[in-house]
Order: structure tokens, then sequence, then C-alpha cells
């Protein structure tokens, strides 16, 4: 089996491979979440810090981690607002 931060790919003994979307308790780093949304490691902190980020979840070591389904939810329903370049004048 290869894992992927988006599908599982199952291989068989054969040639034919079958992608399968991954279950709801699939989980992901911080830094997977924020590759998964377009966004810096460190815009994603803010996001969970101002409580307008998708669903995480803080371990026994205060590690923090996601569910991929929350964070292509959460993706889907947002839109991240990107400010345009400002030429240098």
């Amino acid at each position: 089996m290869i894992e992927s931060s988006n599908t599982l790919l199952h291989t068989t003994s054969n040639s034919n491979a079958a992608i399968t979307p991954p279950d709801d308790n699939h989980i992901i780093s911080a830094q997977e979440a924020a590759d998964i949304l377009g966004i810096h490691y460190v815009n994603l902190c803010s996001y969970r810090t101002a409580g307008k980020g998708p669903k995480f979840i803080k371990t026994y070591r205060n590690r923090i981690i996601y569910r991929l389904n929350d964070v292509l939810r959460w993706k889907a329903d947002n839109k991240i607002k990107r400010q345009p370049k400002q030429p240098l004048v």
C-alpha cells in the first residue's frame, strides 16, 4: 500500500491498482494540512489560534494533527483570500 496525502493506493498482485478514498480517521500532520490548503504552516497556526481553521486534534503530547476529511471539507467550504502582489514603484 502506498500512501499519499490525497488518496491511498492499494496495489494487488496483478497489474490493476484501485484508488480508494481515505477513511474518516486518516490522520495528517499540520504541515501536510498546510500543504493541502496551499498555505504556509505559520498561517495555518494563525487560523487555528483564531478559531478559523479546520477542526484539529491536540494529542496528549500537545502535537496538533488533523483528519484529512476535515481539512478537505474546510478547504471546499472556505476560499482563502490572497492579496494580489503590489507592483514595486
